[in-house]
């Protein structure tokens, strides 16, 4: 498979009764990520989106998605990112799923 590549159009495995507005599947890589922010920024935009909303949903999205990518996968060779986003009229909900453990617990780690 190429590097970031996305690997097919799945079906919502969200919890809403509403078809998503974006649905990707995506290796856990930094070039996927970058290609996944600009088409789901593009969606949110031709949806209407607010250039302000835009950018602190860019910013949201990499570091969340970032995060799975140098965390979540880091010891392991490939793996996948599922992004999903329902805009409403006054939100967008989004939904980050990766296939790797839980943090321990459930819990985030606390700062030392």
């Amino acid at each position: 498979m190429p590097d970031g590549s996305f690997i097919e159009p799945m079906t919502i495995q969200s919890k809403t009764s509403s078809p998503p507005d974006v649905h990707l599947v995506f290796t856990a890589r930094e070039i996927a990520v970058r290609r996944a922010l600009q088409l789901t920024c593009q969606a949110l935009k031709a949806l209407g989106t607010e250039a302000s909303a835009l950018r602190i949903v860019e910013i949201v999205l990499a570091e969340v998605t970032n995060n799975i990518v140098e965390h979540a996968y880091s010891a392991q060779s490939s793996g996948t990112i599922t992004l999903s986003c329902i805009k409403r009229t006054t939100n967008i909900r989004f939904e980050v799923i990766d296939q790797r453990n839980m943090l321990p617990g459930g819990e985030i780690p606390s700062k030392q």
